[in-house]
């Protein structure tokens, strides 16, 4: 442990860059290692190249994103621990069991993972998937909104598409098409049906891959 803590307090030397978070008129500017984000994110990487204006202005702007959803990634830039239902309830108030507290904390886990999709740190990807899931098993709430949207913004063979498919398999019950069928595309049908065909039907929690 000391190894890799050595190894990695290198990333945390160096110059830093400003990061300056949401638009114009309500941007928070954050001071982040510069080494640390070109380690992790081939976005970055490429923001602080020499000859882009961002180099040279030593400030990387960020006015589509949110400054709750930056402060997430710095924290695992930082800390490189990841979010469990032990460790990551203040971040993400996995206790909240009322309905609008259950769709905030799924809004900001499909924030979380649709930045890192668009930084393209696939690490960062996995540790949300991983407090999405842990947070579903948790307070017994299946976020078939948020899984769809990781697999709309995922390639075909992507294995994180495989949490929709498994929610649908494992976890829901006919009551959820009392009010007609959730809104999903017609590919993620497929995939569902073609999956109880080769699994069968009488699948409960209890084999849930998680």
């Amino acid at each position: 442990m000391i190894t890799q803590l050595t190894a990695w307090s290198s990333f945390t030397q160096g110059s830093v860059v400003v990061v300056r978070v949401g638009r114009k008129h309500s941007s928070e500017d954050c001071l982040i290692h510069a080494n640390l984000l070109r380690q992790n994110s081939p976005f970055f990487q490429g923001a602080l190249a020499h000859g882009w204006k961002e180099k040279r202005e030593n400030m990387i702007r960020l006015p589509q994103d949110d400054i709750a959803t930056f402060d997430t990634y710095c924290a695992w830039l930082y800390h490189r621990t990841p979010f469990s239902h032990s460790t990551s309830c203040k971040c993400f108030e996995l206790n909240v069991r009322d309905e609008a507290g259950l769709l905030r904390d799924q809004k900001r886990l499909r924030r979380a993972w649709m930045f890192g999709h668009k930084i393209l740190d696939y690490d960062f990807c996995d540790m949300v998937i991983d407090a999405l899931i842990d947070y579903m098993t948790a307070v017994d709430f299946w976020p078939y909104k948020t899984a769809f949207k990781v697999y709309q913004l995922s390639s075909k063979d992507a294995p994180v598409r495989r949490l929709l498919t498994d929610i649908f398999l494992y976890a829901v019950g006919p009551e959820w098409f009392d009010h007609g069928a959730p809104e999903l595309s017609e590919e993620v049908y497929q995939e569902i049906t073609l999956a109880l065909l080769t699994k069968g039907s009488e699948l409960t929690l209890d084999d849930a891959p998680w």
